[in-house]
Order: C-alpha cells, then structure tokens, then sequence
C-alpha cells in the first residue's frame, strides 16, 4: 500500500462534505480513514497513514476557511 500526500477529488469532496454537515462531526479524521487501506498496515505505517490523513485535512479546512471569509469580506 503506497501512502502519498497526493490530495484527490474524492477526499477533498468528503472533508467539504463534512466541513458543511449540518450536525457537528467530532471525528472528522475517522470518518476520512479508509478502513480497508488502513487494515492492511503496519503499526508504524498506520500512524504515518493518519497523520497523512490530519495534514491533508487539515490543508482542504484551511483553504475552505479562507475562501469563506473571502466571500464574506
């Protein structure tokens, strides 16, 4: 299993749709997980995979936040 930082359209489209739910998600990274990828992996690459998984989303918030608020300004 390769793990890249390779942000595709599937993923950006699932953090959108959980950065514009209605009801508040408290696990947005569980919810981004691949459970099939993430089963196949070591201890040490299942660590690597999430913390692949927070960076990536944390840089989709990010940019959405900020296009936000260039649309609110």
């Amino acid at each position: 299993v390769s793990i890249t930082n390779e942000i595709d359209e599937d993923f950006v489209s699932k953090v959108y749709k959980i950065l514009n739910s209605p009801v508040e998600i408290y696990n947005p990274i569980g919810l981004l997980i691949d459970n099939n990828v993430f089963s196949k992996l070591t201890d040490v690459e299942k660590q690597f995979y999430v913390l692949n998984v927070v960076d990536k989303y944390n840089k989709i918030k990010n940019e959405y936040s900020l296009n936000l608020k260039s649309k609110i300004s």
